[in-house]
C-alpha cells in the first residue's frame, strides 16, 4: 500500500482531535489513495487501522495495529502506522521499536528517521535528534517529520540562548523589548516587589474580592517568581528559554506581545489528577488543553487510567505559546493580562488556583492566599500542553508518502 494513504490515515484521525490543516492542492486525498490500488495484506490492515483512526477509536486503532506488525513484521510502512498510533496514545517505548523494526527494512527511509529524531525531541535528547534529523533530510528535504522537529530545535536553540544571555535583537523602547527585558528579570531572580511595578493591579480582576491589592499582586508575583526560579532546576520542569516575537497586535492605546517559553516537562501524578478532575469538572476542564481530553475521551472507558498511568514519567519538550497584554504607564508599559495556550490569568484566575490545589494540594498552605494563587499559576503554566503539541505535529506531518 503506498505511504501516501498510511500517513493520510494518521493525519485524518488527529484532525478530528485538533483544528483541521488547510489541505494541500497537490497531494491526493487519503481516500483516492485507498482507492487507486487492490489492496494488499498489509493494506487492508492499514485501512483498517486508518477507519478506526477516523472514528476516534484508539484503543482499536492500536490493537489493531498490534496484530498487523505481528502478521507482516517486516512491513516499513506498517511499522511507519503502527509507531504513529503507539505515538498518540503515549507508547514511546513501542515507537522506538516499531521505529527500529521499520529502519531494519529501510535504512534510508527519511520519514522514519524523522519520527526518530520527533521522539528523540520529546525526551530532551536534542543531540540526537539533531543528528537524526540531519540524516533524514540529507536523504529527502522534504520529510515533513524531518522538517518540522529541524524546526523546533531552531526556535529551542533561539530560546536557550536568550536565556544564557544572548541578544534578543529588539529594537530598544518596544513593547516586544520591554516583555523579553520583564522575562530575563523573572529568570534572574528579581525581587518580587521590583517585578510586580511592571504589573497593572487589574489582572488580578478574576480574584476574590479580597485579593486585589497591589499587596496580593506582589505576593502573586513572588509566588509566580519562586517556581520560576525553583524549577530551572526542578525534576519535573525545566525552563529551557524564551522567544519574544518582535511583530505584535495593537488594539487602541493596548498591545499584545507574543512569545514562546521552553520548557522540559516531566509529567508527574498531579497532572494525571488534573486531567482526571476535568473529565468531571468543566470549570477545570476550561483550563485544560481540549486535545488532551479528547485523546483520554477517545480510548475505552476501561484503558483511561492506564493511559493516565503512562502520562506519569511521560517527558516532553514543549512550546507553550503566550500572549501578554501591555496598557501604556507613562513612557513605558504595565501587564494587564497573560494569556498561556488560551488561558487567562485575569479570566481565569480563580479556576487557576483551584487548578494549583488540584497539582500541589496543601503544598503551600503556610503562605498567604494570593501567594499560594501565584504558585499555583506558575504550576500550570506549561503542563497539560503535552498531548496537544504530540497531536499538532503528528497531524501536520501530511506529506504523502510513498513506496
Amino acid at each position: 500500500m503506498r505511504r501516501a494513504a498510511l500517513t493520510a490515515a494518521v493525519v485524518a484521525a488527529l484532525t478530528a482531535l485538533a483544528a483541521p490543516a488547510p489541505a494541500r492542492a497537490d497531494r491526493p486525498s487519503a481516500a483516492a489513495a485507498v482507492d487507486a490500488e487492490a489492496p494488499s495484506a498489509g493494506g487492508a490492515a492499514a485501512q483498517a487501522i486508518a477507519d478506526a483512526l477516523a472514528a476516534r477509536r484508539l484503543s482499536e486503532a492500536y490493537r489493531l495495529a498490534a496484530e498487523a506488525v505481528t502478521t507482516t513484521p517486516d512491513d516499513a510502512d506498517l511499522r511507519y502506522q503502527a509507531a504513529e498510533v503507539a505515538l498518540v496514545t503515549l507508547r514511546l517505548d513501542e515507537v522506538d521499536e516499531h521505529v527500529a523494526a521499520g529502519l531494519r527494512v529501510r535504512p534510508g527511509d527519511a520519514d522514519l528517521l524523522g519520527l526518530r529524531a520527533y521522539v528523540q525531541l520529546l525526551r530532551g535528547d536534542h543531540d540526537a535528534a539533531r543528528a537524526s534529523v540531519m540524516q533524514a533530510l540529507a536523504i529527502d528535504p522534504e520529510a515533513d517529520r524531518a522538517q518540522q522537529t529541524f524546526s523546533a530545535l531552531v526556535v529551542i536553540g533561539t530560546a536557550v540562548a536568550r536565556l544564557e544571555g544572548a541578544d534578543p535583537g529588539l529594537p530598544a523602547g518596544t513593547p516586544a523589548a520591554f516583555v523579553d527585558a520583564l522575562i530575563a528579570r523573572f529568570a534572574a531572580g528579581a525581587p518580587a516587589l521590583e517585578l510586580a511595578r511592571s504589573f497593572d493591579v487589574r489582572i488580578l480582576d478574576g480574584a476574590p474580592a479580597g485579593e486585589r491589592s497591589e499587596l496580593a499582586l506582589v505576593r502573586r508575583v513572588s509566588g509566580v517568581r519562586e517556581l520560576a526560579r525553583t524549577q530551572r532546576v526542578a525534576e519535573d520542569q525545566r525552563w529551557l528559554g524564551w522567544v519574544v516575537s518582535p511583530e505584535g497586535l495593537v488594539e487602541g492605546d493596548r498591545r499584545f506581545v507574543d512569545v514562546t517559553v521552553v520548557a522540559q516537562q516531566r509529567y508527574t501524578r498531579g497532572h494525571a489528577e488534573l486531567i482526571r478532575a476535568a473529565l468531571d469538572d468543566p470549570e477545570i476542564a476550561r483550563v485544560v488543553d481540549p486535545n488532551t481530553l479528547a485523546l483520554v475521551t477517545s480510548v475505552e472507558p476501561a484503558e483511561r487510567a492506564a493511559l493516565l498511568d503512562r502520562m506519569v514519567g511521560y517527558s516532553n519538550t514543549v512550546q507553550v505559546p503566550v500572549q501578554i497584554e501591555l496598557v501604556p504607564a507613562g513612557s513605558s508599559w504595565k501587564v494587564i493580562d497573560v494569556v498561556v495556550n488560551g488561558v487567562s490569568l485575569r479570566r481565569d484566575a480563580a479556576t487557576l488556583t483551584r487548578v494549583g490545589e488540584v497539582i500541589d494540594p496543601g503544598g503551600r498552605d503556610d503562605r498567604s492566599a494570593a501567594y499560594r494563587a501565584g504558585y499555583a499559576v506558575g504550576k500550570v503554566l506549561a503542563p497539560l500542553l503535552l498531548v496537544g503539541v504530540v497531536l499538532l505535529i503528528a497531524r501536520r506531518a501530511s506529506r504523502k508518502r510513498s513506496r
